[in-house]
């Protein structure tokens, strides 16, 4: 007759003890809410569990359509380093500062992610639709801004520019040209990629957290691929109340600059207007 391995009475008291605990959680939605937090990380090429994995690669690379970042009020602008002043339009330079101002607080204004679309194998995959989605929004009392005018360089793929404070968001898709066009539906292979370019601004006094939706069908699989920044979402905001810096000939530092002050009417989305 078979015998049941027994166990140590502290193991036996800690299993209980363990699903005791367990079933507490659960009755809790403590569980639940520890999946809903974890999973994203874990769905690597967007929405598709592992067993279902998405059809198509990305790279993404993010800097501003203007080099405008907003800094909290708490950060003042004499702690700027000098030489990142000076070489911000320059991409280097651009990329430079770019990655310091998101290091001490800053907050990008109007954000351009680039995205590099393939497919894992010979077999097409389309693009069905790329989108927008906000995850969450903080409050924010403004700050200052380094007011320099600029824009991106000359656009050579599809852009797609969102105006996030439009219900549903205005999409503007645009070509290579920079005509205006209907919303693409494209294709991808393994040695045949698409780069679109995704704009995003939005006028209110508030730090938006963004990700980008990329719907997909390919022959056995379809679905949504979703695109942030590294397992966090992508930010914007807007100059609304906040204070314009630019630099000074004389002593290559930032000195306030009341005329060149933007969004106390709610404009918010600063020079990209005139580019």
């Amino acid at each position: 007759m078979p015998t049941r391995e027994s166990r140590p009475p502290g193991e036996a008291r800690f299993g209980k003890r363990l699903k005791a605990i367990i079933s507490s959680l659960a009755a809790l939605g403590v569980i639940s809410a520890i999946c809903a937090y974890y999973l994203p990380g874990i769905l690597k090429s967007g929405g598709n569990l592992l067993i279902k994995r998405a059809p198509i690669y990305y790279s993404e690379t993010t800097l501003p359509v203007t080099p405008n970042y907003v800094f909290p009020r708490s950060f003042p602008p004499a702690k700027v380093p000098v030489p990142l002043l000076h070489n911000i339009f320059e991409r280097q330079g651009l990329t430079t500062f770019s990655n310091w101002a998101a290091r001490h607080g800053g907050v990008i204004v109007a954000p351009e992610v680039q995205l590099v679309l393939r497919a894992r194998d010979s077999s097409p995959v389309i693009i069905n639709n790329i989108s927008v989605q906000i995850v969450g929004q903080t409050p924010t009392k403004g700050g200052w801004f380094n007011a320099w005018d600029g824009c991106g360089g000359v656009v050579d793929v599809r852009t797609a520019t969102v105006n996030l404070d439009k219900h549903p968001f205005a999409v503007t898709w645009s070509d290579r040209s920079s005509s205006r066009i209907k919303p693409p539906t494209l294709e991808v292979t393994d040695t045949d990629n698409e780069v679109v370019d995704v704009q995003v601004y939005t006028a209110r006094p508030e730090i938006i957290h963004w990700i980008i939706q990329v719907s997909y069908s390919a022959a056995n699989n379809s679905g949504m691929l979703r695109i942030d920044n590294n397992g966090k979402p992508f930010v914007v905001t807007s100059l609304r109340n906040s204070m314009a810096y630019t630099v000074d000939d004389t002593t290559g530092r930032l000195v306030r600059t009341v005329s060149r002050d933007a969004g106390r009417d709610g404009s918010g989305h600063n020079y990209t207007d005139t580019c």
